[in-house]
């Protein structure tokens, strides 16, 4: 992207990583912004298409970035969901994004609402369904 472009991308960490996550707990990133964290939810989105009291998620690895000098603090995770059904594997990308402009981080927060509410929307939909 842009910040890259103009060589203001900061590469902080990238690991392998072999965690198994916990669906019901906010996962904590550990990451040097320590308030970047996972909401139960967007697991729940991940495993919406799956059955998800047979499929179990897996951290693979993880990356950490600063864009425009810390204007935004990102972390990716790769993260893998087994069908023990099926046995099927899918890799999915989780971004967690902090950014420390006030008025952008509350754009971010009413986002990162929305989807939590299509998320619940989605696993209740299908609850009724089943």
């Amino acid at each position: 992207g842009l910040s890259t472009l103009f060589g203001r991308t900061k590469f902080i960490t990238g690991r392998e990583e072999e965690e198994s996550l916990e669906l019901s707990e906010p996962y904590n990133t550990n990451s040097v912004a320590k308030d970047l964290n996972v909401d139960p939810a967007i697991w729940r989105y991940l495993l919406q298409d799956d059955e998800a009291s047979t499929t179990r998620l897996t951290l693979k690895r993880r990356f950490e970035y600063d864009f425009f000098s810390g204007f935004i603090q990102v972390i990716m995770l790769h993260v893998v969901s087994t069908s023990s059904t099926s046995g099927c594997c899918k890799l999915h990308l989780v971004e967690v994004y902090r950014c420390n402009n006030r008025m952008v981080r509350k754009i971010l927060s009413i986002a990162q609402q929305l989807v939590a509410t299509a998320s619940n929307s989605v696993a209740s939909n299908k609850s009724k369904n089943d």
